[in-house]
């Protein structure tokens, strides 16, 4: 494989990504490989070594890059080059040499995982044919619009391209205008139509792929590559980007540099380091647009915001103009850069460049990949997804003659398209800040120079930070400067040109560190005779304060300036201090975070004080009195000439300024402010070391911190009871004890009765304590306290539970700690409550006895144990009720008769804290009225109950309950009569439901269900009711054999209700068999009936059962004369049944008749139910007459046996020897006439005539009743 480099794919390489569908290529559920590549994500990849591996190039989040092999190592086989992307399919194609020398080109598609999907796209010819070792292509591109692949070979001059076509495989040659010499030309990459590449001297060429015209476009666009500090060198793989750059690599040295196209200078960005090779090609795909925002912001900032360039709801504030932070000089400073993508498409990766502003250099970065070259720094940034970002610092040392604003922009240019351009840079200003940090306060000369300076209050050197404006002279000639303030974050200093003898104007003066300027801002009017003598900055109300004495009555008189307005405010308050009015007052300011102001007073006769003033401070010109304002402490240690000026240092420390060091050099006094003991002391110098004896007043920005010690007081046991309060320790003395007065509960504010504040010591332990007053005893009250620093979002700095703590003031800071301690006594009391709550109503009982249940508890949710009691139930019950008698148990047991009340509990019994106890209450009543029972609704209703006992301290709204007696249902079912059948064999069996509420109140039930289990040979057809009762469901019906639902679930029933349901079920036989009699389901007819189970008192009378219809045998015997006269039974004669048709015979019941064995003439009529039947003789007996028609009889529901009609033979009915119906049929012999001719007739008609005669006899002597006869005789069943 001929020498190509991936390098570095820059920091701006383009990242990998999960595959979306490239443009023509059909969806799949998953990629697999040999699927395509993602076209709508940016992605990268590279050949590298013989036999090749095919690699994925992935940015990191923080800028390095990854490579993957994307499948075997060597899977792509040997001598594979000249890479190229086709966005329009998502394959990327390479060219194969296959057979050495003598062998041919082909061209191969690659898709994911380096899988071959097609190994030969197009044979292609020698790249520069006739010439030996310069077959194989080196170079490709494709062009993203038309698909068309560009190819060449670079060893040796070349004159022309070789292109294909990748949609068809066709392929064709362009000349080139131009011949490149060997090692010429690195990558060819394809943008804006042009095919573009560099030469190993750095020099920028296009070259038109539909002319063939090459044109140099600038000379050295990137640094020569023949000759680096490593030797000659060739530039390799190229890219296209996005964004519309190029990138191209150097081989031996890995740099990788982008040029900017767009601009038409063609200037190059160095963009990273790779690997150093010479065996690489890379391709790459442009991925979809985004819009990248880069915000820029400081320290105090927290996350970055973002500048205004389009409607991403992250962006704030309008371009350049985010809020300014502040830097000291001489230290370092930490810019945070935020890149975010604001979409649609996933950001590959960027490069962030930030020009430093003069006066800071580059010092260092959270992210790895930023270089400084000068003053720029270059960070690459790694893949961002959209809607997603990524954040970095970049420190920077600021110098220590850096002054006013430095502003500095940072700039992101992504690898891809860009969507709006005007949000890729953002603009940071720092303005400088006077140093609120320990060991640094601040100073002025009263004098020329009028220099304000840092003083480091350790060592007493003071180095210049700006000088004031020169102040007009005075009356007496001065021109002198006082009243020093320093705002808070130093963001400004302040002061006045000196006092005036008579009454005028001063002149306000700030320093503005952000822009180095000193500025008149404004005057204060003053009144005659004063001397200004110190300055403080509010930070509560940002009010610059005036400290004046005035020599005409010994007071001082505090003057207010509004320095958001420029505002003079007037005079404020007077404070009076000497009385001997040749003592010269001086003294200066300070403020806490608070608003709290420190005054420290002072004059020659070694006499002074620092006195505090809490907010609101007096205002409308008051006049104080001596005791006004808190005294912390006095004297302040041995300074025996008066003091000019105060600041508090971070540290905590008070530092106190007097000119009374050798030739009237300021000396610097470190106090402690709790107890004015001075710590040490140095000198005060100016920046050139020389004695001080100018300064006049001292200022910070650093605030002091406190403790204050309060009261909450929930309840006073005694209504009495007072607490003393007290902060000690570190010699703390004055205003450190309090004690409340008066009645009031909640937070004691009143005079005297908070302790504090106590100027103390970061880092410093103090004491808390409590104690009881006016004969208030602890033991009574539960005890807590917790200390907060109201400063600090009120962060908990020390709790207990005890009367006394200790307190550990957090370590220094700028704005101090104001730690609250607040100590809550709450008194020791119990809070009893007594809860009555109604359970379950049972009954009745077989004596008529219902049981209600109660609960009753009696909880203690106070801080202290307690008695209660007795603890007295009363039954209330509503007036047709009668309470028998009552039980309890739970914390204790008992019983008693009666109606009540009954006693639980006894007097005096105890509950500790956080207890319940607990009574389970059972009372037993009847219903000896009449009525119906009233709804819960107080006493005298229901089932009402209260219970109360004496020390109950809780509401006694929940001392009762009412509970609402149940329902009492049953349900019942009686049995009825049969009837039937009729003409079609049905019968009918009636019973009767009821659902009976015997209680006091109304219930519900449901789903009632009737359920028949009749003998097996009957078969039930349908049923219906009827339904009576107030509120019972209406009639129904139902076909089939069951169950039947009577009544839906639900069903309502008022007390003293029944609901009736009168059933009628629909029935035939089956068979001829007998039906089982009752005993139980599935033997006669019977039914039952129920409900959810839970709904009634009793199912033992739920079912009923009614004996089956009877059905009856019976008998036919077929009689006849013999030859000798004599009545027999005959045989030979056949029968058939038939059922009855509308007074015809019908149907022929098949088997109804059927011979008796053994019996002559003899036939048996099985289990015939009550009905008319028809019974025709089908043979006569040999030698006799077939009845001339049907006999029609009738089975009685009792079983007797008639004949209705029919036959022409005597026919009777009877009974059998076992007392069965026995239906006699008589038969006549078959008359046989004479032969024709013989002896003559007469002697015939002789014997003729005798036996007519003999017949009429024998008719009237031995005939039975006629067929229409009944014989009256009862069947035996």
């Amino acid at each position: 494989m001929i020498p190509r480099a991936l390098a570095a794919f820059l920091l701006v390489a383009i990242a990998v990504v999960a595959p979306s569908l490239a443009p023509g290529v059909a969806p799949r559920a998953s990629a697999a490989p040999g699927d395509p590549f993602p076209a709508t994500n940016p992605q990268a990849w590279m050949l590298a070594n013989d036999p090749a591996t095919l690699y994925s190039i992935t940015n990191n989040a923080d800028g390095t890059i990854s490579f993957t092999a994307a499948g075997a190592t060597g899977s792509l086989g040997s001598e594979v080059n000249a890479l190229a992307f086709n966005a329009l399919d998502g394959y990327l194609y390479a060219t194969q040499r296959v057979g050495g020398v003598s062998g041919v080109n082909r061209l191969i598609k690659i898709g994911q995982n380096g899988v071959v999907v097609t190994a030969n796209v197009a044979t292609l010819p020698d790249a520069v044919p006739g010439v030996s070792g310069t077959q194989n292509f080196i170079d490709g591109t494709v062009d993203p619009a038309t698909g068309t692949l560009y190819l060449s070979a670079n060893n040796v001059s070349m004159s022309t391209f070789t292109k294909v076509n990748l949609a068809t495989g066709a392929v064709t040659t362009t000349n080139l205008s131009q011949t490149f010499s060997n090692s010429g030309i690195a990558d060819w990459v394809f943008q804006a139509g042009f095919l573009w590449t560099v030469n190993d001297g750095g020099d920028l060429i296009k070259v038109d792929p539909a002319t063939g015209v090459a044109t140099t476009v600038k000379t050295n666009a990137i640094p020569d590559a023949t000759t680096p500090p490593s030797g000659p060198q060739a530039y390799g793989g190229g890219f296209a980007l996005g964004n519309g750059n190029i990138v191209f690599i150097d081989n031996g040295t890995g740099k990788a540099y982008q040029i900017n196209m767009s601009s038409g200078t063609y200037n190059s960005y160095y963009v990273g380091d790779g690997p150093s090779t010479a065996n690489n090609d890379a391709t790459s795909g442009l991925g979809s647009p985004t819009d990248l925002v880069v915000g820029k912001c400081g320290p105090s900032q927290g996350t970055c915001k973002f500048p205004t360039g389009n409607n991403t709801p992250l962006h704030s504030y309008p371009l350049g103009q985010d809020p300014a932070s502040n830097y000291v000089a001489g230290s370092t400073f930490t810019y945070t850069l935020t890149v975010y993508n604001d979409g649609p498409g996933l950001s590959s990766g960027s490069v962030v460049t930030d020009t430093l502003p003069t006066g800071t250099t580059y010092s260092s970065s959270s992210l790895s990949t930023c270089v400084a070259s000068g003053s720029t720094v270059t960070c690459g940034v790694g893949q961002i997804a959209a809607g997603t970002s990524i954040s970095f610092t970049i420190t920077v040392n600021v110098a220590s003659s850096t002054t006013g604003a430095v502003t500095n922009t940072a700039t992101v240019l992504g690898n891809e398209a860009e969507v709006d351009t005007k949000d890729n840079s953002d603009t940071h200003t720092l303005a400088v800040q006077l140093s609120c940090a320990a060991g640094t306060i601040y100073g002025v000369n009263r004098t020329s120079p009028y220099s304000l300076l840092a003083i480091n209050s350790g060592t007493g050197s003071s180095t210049g930070v700006a000088t004031f404006n020169t102040p007009p002279i005075d009356l007496l000639g001065f021109q002198e400067l006082n009243a020093l303030a320093i705002a808070p974050g130093g963001t400004a200093a302040y002061a006045v040109s000196n006092y005036r003898t008579s009454a005028g104007t001063v002149t306000v003066q700030k320093y503005d560190p952000s822009s180095g300027a000193v500025t008149n801002v404004g005057t204060l009017s003053l009144a005659s005779g004063l001397y200004i003598v110190g300055g403080a900055f509010d930070p509560t109300t940002n009010r610059y304060w005036l400290m004046t004495y005035n020599s005409l009555n010994g007071w001082y008189e505090f003057y207010a300036y509004d320095t958001a307005t420029n505002t003079s405010l007037g005079r404020q308050f007077s404070f009076p201090w000497n009385t001997d009015l040749t003592l010269h007052g001086n003294g200066d300011l300070a403020f806490d975070a608070t608003g709290r102001l420190y005054v420290l007073m002072s004059d020659g006769s070694a006499r002074s004080q620092i006195r505090m003033f809490a907010p609101p401070l007096p205002s409308g010109d008051t006049n104080l009195t001596s005791s006004s304002g808190t005294l912390l402490t006095s004297p302040v240690g041995a300074v025996t000439v008066e003091s000019n000026g105060i600041a508090f240092g971070a540290d905590g420390y008070l530092y106190a300024q007097s000119l009374d060091g050798t030739g009237g050099q300021a000396v610097i006094r470190k106090i402690d402010p709790a107890t004015g003991v001075v710590q040490s002391s140095v000198n005060l110098t100016n920046p050139d070391g020389t004695a001080n004896t100018k300064s006049v007043d001292l200022a910070s920005c650093a605030m002091p911190s406190t403790i204050t010690l309060q009261k909450n007081i929930v309840g006073r046991k005694v209504a009495t009871d007072q607490f003393d309060l007290s902060i000690t320790g570190n010699g703390v003395s004055q205003n450190n004890t309090a004690t409340t007065s008066g009645s009031t509960t909640g937070l004691q504010t009143n005079a005297g009765a908070v302790a504090g504040p106590v100027l103390v010591i970061p880092g410093k332990v103090y004491a808390i304590t409590e104690a009881g007053a006016s004969g208030a005893n602890l033991a009574n009250y539960s005890r807590s306290y917790e200390c907060v620093n109201t400063l600090n979002n009120n962060v908990v700095v020390a709790s207990g539970t005890t009367s006394s703590g200790s307190v550990t003031v957090p370590a220094a800071s700028a704005t101090g700690a104001n730690i609250v301690c607040t100590f809550t006594n709450t008194p020791l009391n119990p809070s009893i409550n007594i809860v009555k709550s109604s359970g379950s109503v049972t009954g009745p009982d077989a004596s008529g006895v219902y049981t209600a249940n109660y609960t009753v508890t009696v909880a203690n949710s106070g801080n202290a144990s307690g008695t209660y009691g007795p603890l007295v139930d009363t039954p209330a019950f509503d007036s047709d009720y009668t309470v028998q008698s009552a039980s309890w148990a739970g914390q204790s047991t008992g019983s008693a008769t009666g109606t009540g009340p009954f006693t639980l509990a006894p007097s005096g019994t105890s509950i500790g804290v956080g207890v319940t106890h607990t009574y389970n209450v059972a009372i037993k009543f009847k219903y000896t009225g009449t009525g119906v029972i009233t709804a819960c609704g107080g006493p005298g209703t229901g089932l009402f109950n209260s219970v109360a006992a004496i020390g109950e301290t809780g509401p006694t709204t929940d001392n009762s309950a009412c509970n609402t007696p149940p329902a009492n249902i049953n349900v019942t079912k009686t049995a009825g009569s049969v009837s039937g059948p009729d003409v079609a064999g049905n019968y009918t069996v009636t019973y009767s439901v009821k659902v009976i509420n015997s209680g006091l109140s109304a219930g519900s039930y449901g789903a009632l269900t009737d359920t028949p289990a009749f003998s097996a040979n009957l078969v039930l057809t349908a049923a219906s009711w009827t339904t009576s009762g107030a509120g019972a469901p209406g009639n129904g019906g139902a076909s089939g054999a069951g169950p039947y639902a009577l009544a839906p679930a639900g069903t309502t029933i008022a007390a003293g209700v029944t609901h009736t349901f009168a059933l009628t079920i629909t029935f035939h036989f089956s068979d001829n068999t007998v039906a089982t009699v009752c005993g139980g389901p599935g033997a006669g007819l019977y039914n039952a009936v129920a409900v959810p189970s839970g709904q009634e008192t009793s199912t033992t009378d739920n079912s009923a059962c009614v004996e089956p219809p009877k059905r009856y045998d019976v008998f036919v015997r077929k009689v006849g004369k013999n030859a000798a006269g004599f009545t027999v039974s005959l045989a030979g004669s056949t029968w058939q049944l038939q059922a009855d048709a509308n007074g015809t015979p019908g149907a022929v019941i098949t088997g109804g008749i059927q011979p008796v064995s053994g019996q002559t003439g003899e036939f048996k009529m099985s289990q015939l139910q009550p009905g008319t039947y028809w019974l025709t003789e089908t043979k006569a007996p040999t030698g006799y007459q077939l009845l001339a028609q049907p006999i029609k009889f009738v089975v009685s529901a009792t079983g007797v046996v008639t004949v209705a009609s029919g036959g022409d033979t005597a026919i009777s009915v009877g009974s059998t020897s076992g007392g069965q119906p026995e239906i006699t049929v008589g038969d006549v012999a078959a008359l046989t006439l004479p032969l024709a001719g013989g002896s003559g007739t007469k002697a015939f008609a002789l014997l003729g005539g005798f036996l007519l005669l003999l017949t009429v006899l024998s008719l009237v002597l031995f005939r039975r009743p006629s067929s229409g006869a009944s014989t009256g005789k009862r069947v035996r069943e």
